[in-house]
């Protein structure tokens, strides 16, 4: 365990700040010329305005609520600006507003998730400063495979898992934040069920405990408000055929065929491949160091869980992409593993021992 002041956290993110502000520019640009194919948030942010352009998402969007309410008072803060190329007269003033706050909280997500990996590294794992350094720098390059995620809310939802890895030694705070990261997106709530669930089935001895409990509650939540909103709301549309139990075979065959396919090995073979690489550095690591709570080798369960669920869904070209919030259970670890492999590097790591 390191001390981490203020000082160093606050210079570590400022200069994160300093060099990958663009990314907020591009964001915005991006979603103003509609660049990228992407969910449209922006609209069911309105309806929680009562303004006119306000209207509700799919349903299976609709519950992703936590992450449409943290955009919105950024709508009232942040000061307007536009680009060439884009007529005043014919784009609402108030919409370009909200692509605005929606760009800067995804640009946020992306640094608090840059940082809090940089204080796992620090405060869990003991790295120096220079490799957790590394480590930021390596996050913010997976992030860029979230793709047309950073024009939605994904960036919030790997936030939210980054977040929870940070204070799983706190099992209340864990607990918390797994129930309201289900209404950022369900996939956190879906983790950190396969987490525990698989730490559980391969380890002794076997108990339910807060960890394994609040992502089933989590999980039961997000069960009843599929159930109950119906009835109450009308959303453009409803959870889609491929959540039909009798199309997973077909889609699930589907989405293979589309994985054999040039466009399917850039956008999801090639990063599952590198999630499986990390996975494989990151049990690498355990020679090293004691990972307690943070990772065991059963931790693949997730990453197999994911990739299944996602074939099961019929995702097409986004599997790569949904597999992405796995990333930080595997990444600081990784990085600890491939500089172990370089005896020059040894001096990165500040005596850090297995604790057998």
């Amino acid at each position: 365990m390191v001390n981490v002041g203020y000082k160093e956290v606050f210079i570590i993110s400022f200069i994160l700040a300093l060099v990958t502000h663009s990314l907020f520019f591009d964001i915005y640009r991006g979603a103003v010329f509609n660049i990228v194919p992407h969910d449209h948030y922006e609209y069911y942010a309105f309806y929680f305005l009562g303004d006119d352009l306000g209207k509700l998402p799919p349903q299976t969007h609709a519950y992703r609520v936590i992450a449409v309410l943290l955009a919105l008072p950024f709508y009232y803060i942040l000061p307007l600006f536009t680009f060439s190329g884009v007529e005043p007269s014919a784009v609402d003033e108030n919409y370009l507003r909200m692509l605005i706050s929606f760009s800067f909280v995804t640009y946020v997500s992306v640094l608090v998730t840059c940082i809090t990996t940089y204080l796992i590294a620090r405060k869990r794992f003991g790295v120096s400063i220079l490799l957790a350094t590394v480590i930021v720098l390596w996050t913010y390059l997976m992030l860029r495979h979230l793709r047309e995620g950073l024009y939605g809310v994904d960036a919030m939802g790997v936030m939210v898992v980054t977040l929870i890895i940070y204070h799983m030694n706190n099992k209340w705070l864990y607990a918390l934040l797994v129930i309201m990261g289900v209404f950022v997106n369900e996939k956190v709530a879906m983790i950190f069920f396969m987490l525990m669930a698989g730490r559980w089935l391969f380890y002794r001895p076997r108990q339910i405990d807060i960890y394994l409990i609040a992502p089933v509650i989590a999980l039961l939540l997000y069960a009843a408000v599929n159930i109950i909103t119906p009835h109450f709301f009308t959303f453009s549309s409803g959870t889609g055929a491929h959540r039909d139990i009798a199309n997973f075979l077909p889609q699930f065959i589907e989405t293979f065929m589309v994985n054999l396919t040039m466009k399917g090995i850039i956008l999801n073979v090639i990063p599952v491949i590198i999630l499986f690489g990390l996975y494989y550095l990151a049990n690498m690591a355990t020679k090293y160091i004691d990972t307690g709570i943070y990772f065991r080798s059963a931790d693949i369960v997730v990453l197999l869980g994911i990739l299944f669920i996602s074939h099961l869904i019929n995702v097409d070209y986004n599997v790569g992409r949904i597999a992405m919030y796995v990333f930080p259970l595997y990444l600081p670890l990784a990085c600890i593993a491939l500089y172990q492999l370089f005896p020059s590097a040894h001096g990165l790591l500040e005596g850090q021992k297995k604790n057998v």
